[in-house]
């Protein structure tokens, strides 16, 4: 077999005239190398270039990857704390709703008790001074048509404090020391206004003591509940 190589003008570039190369085998390139060169250096050397360049590598991959790690465990804890701090603000906002509703009725409640209660006592004032001119006019001038007058006034008052009498007892808890104190000068004013129908008598002095130390009583309690508004409200 003859390889052929590329023709080429051997003289003058004319078409007619050219030569050609030939040979039987393909070139054959060889590579001589210092006797001391040693592949295995060179196995090493390779491998030592790519481990070393494979290391820092290595650490750079594993610097990112516990980055991402540490920034990711950061974002859960941001939004754990995120959640914690969210429900501790809607507990205390709660809380400050609760208190204010609260103290706003508790505020109410006073209100209603200090009305009610000087409305009894100015009740059971006039009542005092109606039924002592019944019972004048009855046992005295005996005019019957004042005295009808008198007595039905007599007894819208009488309505009117069997309402507010009611109302009290349903506003304040019974078991407690100011409420039975409360309780107990309801009945002494009730017996001075009935003994008055009996007898006439009507100490005015002494009935305003008794009315007095009702009112009394019912401060005692509104300043009690209005400590506890306090409370609630700069707590």
């Amino acid at each position: 077999m003859i390889w052929q190589s590329l023709s080429f003008s051997a003289i003058d570039g004319s078409i007619s005239n050219f030569n050609y190369w030939g040979s039987s085998t393909i070139p054959q390139v060889s590579v001589f190398t210092h006797p001391d060169f040693a592949w295995d250096t060179l196995v090493t050397s390779i491998t030592a270039a790519i481990i070393a360049s494979a290391i820092p590598a290595f650490i750079a991959w594993w610097s990112i990857r516990k980055n991402i790690s540490t920034l990711r465990e950061d974002r859960e804890k941001q939004l754990q704390g995120l959640d914690k701090d969210r429900d501790a603000q809607l507990t205390i906002s709660n809380n400050n709703i609760r208190a204010q509703i609260i103290s706003a009725n508790r505020q109410m409640w006073i209100n209603e008790l200090r009305s009610i209660a000087s409305e009894y006592g100015a009740v059971v004032i006039k009542m005092g001074y109606l039924r002592r001119k019944i019972y004048n006019e009855t046992v005295l001038n005996k005019n019957q048509n004042y005295i009808t007058k008198l007595q039905e006034d007599n007894i819208n008052e009488e309505f009117k404090l069997y309402i507010l009498v009611n109302k009290i007892r349903l506003m304040i808890n019974p078991k407690e020391t100011e409420t039975l104190l409360l309780y107990n000068s309801i009945k002494i004013i009730n017996e001075i206004l009935n003994d008055i129908v009996k007898t006439g008598n009507f100490n005015i002095v002494g009935f305003n003591e008794e009315v007095n130390l009702f009112l009394n009583t019912v401060q005692n309690i509104l300043n009690s509940e209005w400590a506890k508004v306090k409370s609630e409200v700069t707590s």
